[in-house]
């Protein structure tokens, strides 16, 4: 009966520390693809940012930051309805 405890305890802890490593692996191929994306973002911006100087509002700081503020608080709403 021991035996069989023990069997079952280490096959637990075996397929938890799999899961774990699946997820940290999961993670790296996440931010391996966040940092591509950011990496061809940048580019195209530097690519085509000298031709949209001209179609470009000029626009005050504020308005900037405002903007910004909105984008991260949208940015929050949908990963957390994402997760429901």
């Amino acid at each position: 009966m021991e035996r069989l405890i023990e069997g079952r305890r280490a096959q637990f802890l075996a397929e938890k520390e799999a899961d774990l490593e699946e997820r940290k692996e999961e993670e790296r191929r996440e931010d391996a693809r966040r940092a591509i994306i950011e990496q061809e973002r940048q580019r195209l911006l530097q690519e085509h940012a000298s031709k949209l100087l001209g179609y470009l509002p000029k626009v005050s700081s504020l308005y900037i930051i405002m903007c910004s503020y909105y984008i991260v608080i949208c940015t929050m709403y949908a990963y957390r309805w994402s997760k429901l």
